[in-house]
């Protein structure tokens, strides 16, 4: 065989068609001149990526390579998470391969490195790390949440509550937690989704069905918290508080039949409560009906002689009787019991000022910069003006 023919490797092969002799040349791969593969694949951890933080009890893991010269040699695929394989648990395709890894309960917290591998069929082995962040399983996030909250630490309470949630997304107590780290930190539109939550995991967790309408209220969403409370008193039919939140949003929402409705339920209940005698007094104040509340606050009062509120309310009662001496005294009376009360040393202020003793109304402008200054501008503002 000559030379060329040894390089080449040339077959001449004869084909008929249609009566033609027609050559065939064929070079197979191995020519001379051809240069070795020697290039590893192209490797990458899609997921997760360095420092996530990983809980519950699986760690989701994405891969992906490529070989445009000899190709992947698919079995050679290693996934390691701290020098244990778990390869075996990932499917492979044409580009990459993924799957879950079962997190073991020794997994120690802190940094874990995660190692994946693959050669191509020219032996050329590619290898990449990262490291996963291990925080410990959620019972114990949940439980540095309720330390976290128990301190006023409500940041780090929502951080740690969040993490639960993220790694156990059907752990309804972990929702109502974060809910009230949400209530907290006043982010009340987090707090009314993780209290809905909690309560489509759970639907008759009274807790929570209470705590979704406060935080319906306190976003002034008063038809969301009438539903969340109608709910609660479903729930608990004798359950005062739950009757009590009903009658303040029904009342704040203007509905005042159902307002009245659900607090004389409450009182049924809860006979010695005064803060329901209170919110009592407050419906008839916003229908005018001074007398009727006036009766409320002192029955408020009477139930309980240390309650700020009912004192505030009945002094209000007087003061839309134009019975300013009875207002004066009883915002006194409110004050003794909280000196700092703004809203008493206010009222007090204006009912002086319609006795015509400017001097005691000017005697409250002092005191009520000390625990309101904008409530004191206004005070100021009235003895100039009336």
């Amino acid at each position: 065989m000559s030379g060329a023919t040894s390089v080449f490797h040339r077959l001449a092969l004869t084909l008929s068609l249609f009566g033609l002799v027609l050559p065939l040349v064929v070079i197979p791969t191995n020519a001379v001149g051809a240069e070795p593969d020697t290039t590893p694949p192209t490797l990458r951890i899609v997921e997760p990526t360095t420092g996530t933080e990983v809980g519950g009890d699986e760690l989701t893991v994405e891969i992906e390579y490529r070989d445009t010269e000899s190709g992947i040699a698919a079995q050679t695929l290693h996934v390691l998470l701290n020098g244990k394989d778990y390869a075996g648990q990932f499917d492979q395709h044409n580009r990459g391969a993924s799957g879950h890894i079962r997190l073991p309960k020794s997994l120690p917290a802190g940094d874990n490195r995660l190692t994946a591998e693959i050669a191509d069929r020219a032996g050329n082995v590619a290898r990449v790390e990262t490291l996963v962040k291990y925080e410990g399983p959620p019972e114990e996030q949940y439980n540095a949440g309720l330390a976290h909250a128990q301190a006023g630490r409500w940041k780090e309470a929502e951080a740690s509550f969040s993490k639960v949630v993220k790694f156990d997304p059907q752990d309804a107590d972990a929702h109502v937690q974060l809910g009230h780290a949400y209530q907290y930190l006043k982010r009340y539109p987090e707090a009314v989704a993780a209290y809905r939550q909690a309560t489509t995991l759970r639907p008759d967790d009274l807790e929570a069905v209470l705590s979704l309408g406060d935080a319906s209220m306190q976003m002034k969403d008063y038809g969301g918290a009438t539903i969340a409370y109608r709910n609660a008193t479903e729930l608990d039919s004798k359950n005062g508080e739950a009757f009590k939140s009903l009658g303040i949003a029904y009342r704040a929402d203007k509905k005042y039949p159902d307002a009245k409705q659900a607090l004389g339920k409450a009182r049924q209940l809860n006979p010695q409560d005064a803060d329901i005698y209170s919110h009592i007094g407050i419906l008839e104040l916003a229908q005018q009906n001074y007398l009727l509340a006036e009766l409320s606050f002192r029955r408020a009062v009477l139930v309980n002689p240390k309650s700020t509120p009912a004192y505030i309310g009945l002094g209000e009662a007087y003061f839309e009787q134009a019975r300013y001496e009875k207002a004066a005294e009883a915002f006194n009376q409110a004050l003794q019991v909280n000196p700092r009360s703004g809203k008493a040393r206010f009222r007090l202020g204006v009912a002086y000022l319609s006795l015509k003793d400017r001097a005691k109304a000017q005697e409250q402008v002092p005191l009520l910069a000390q625990v309101n200054k904008e409530l004191s501008e206004e005070l100021t503002r009235r003895l100039l003006t009336e």
